[in-house]
């Protein structure tokens, strides 16, 4: 059976410091159906630069700036676009363990009853170190 496509939407505004690591762990997903949908605040940190090399470079890629109206238009902006089957929404300054999306994908399809599937949070600080849950 073909894993369904996968929409990684990231919506973002002047998160360059963190888009490196946030990229690597997409581009590092066991499940490779999947295109990544950003859409940009028409940021001024070279994060728009950051993205117009990327999509140069991979074609699941799709770039696009949007105004300054928020998150959550920014949210629906990347989902609009989307054409995959699932969605995954991906903050700009997090990261994702390389079996992510496969044991996400997994669950829904083990559970086609389901609508929406999510996995444990791990929070780090800033030199990549595991914070207790509170």
């Amino acid at each position: 059976m073909t894993t369904p496509l996968v929409s990684i939407c990231l919506p973002n505004l002047n998160t360059r410091p963190f888009l490196q690591e946030r990229i690597d762990t997409i581009l590092a997903q066991t499940c490779d159906n999947w295109e990544l949908i950003v859409s940009d605040n028409h940021s001024d940190d070279g994060a728009w630069a950051f993205f117009e090399d990327l999509a140069r470079r991979d074609p699941r890629v799709s770039i696009a700036q949007a105004p300054r109206e928020g998150l959550y238009p920014n949210w629906n902006r990347c989902i609009a676009r989307a054409r995959g089957e699932l969605v995954y929404i991906a903050t700009s300054d997090d990261t994702m363990a390389p079996d992510c999306l496969e044991k996400l994908v997994s669950a829904l399809e083990a559970h086609p009853e389901a609508d929406i599937a999510h996995c444990r949070l791990r929070t780090i600080d800033e030199h990549g170190e595991s914070l207790p849950n509170e």
